[in-house]
């Protein structure tokens, strides 16, 4: 999970390698999408795990 974040952190090199790589784009949007679900879930959650 750490790794997917610093996927998403490092935005510029994943969208460069995404346009060569549609598996990039893939990881990368997943990456994404966790990195939101996990800050939904870390408002939600009344008592967060951290």
């Amino acid at each position: 999970m750490s790794a997917a974040m610093q996927k998403a952190s490092n935005v510029g090199s994943i969208h460069n390698a995404a346009r060569r790589n549609p598996l990039h784009a893939m990881s990368y949007s997943l990456a994404t999408a966790i990195n939101l679900l996990g800050k939904a879930w870390a408002r939600w959650d009344p008592n967060p795990a951290q």
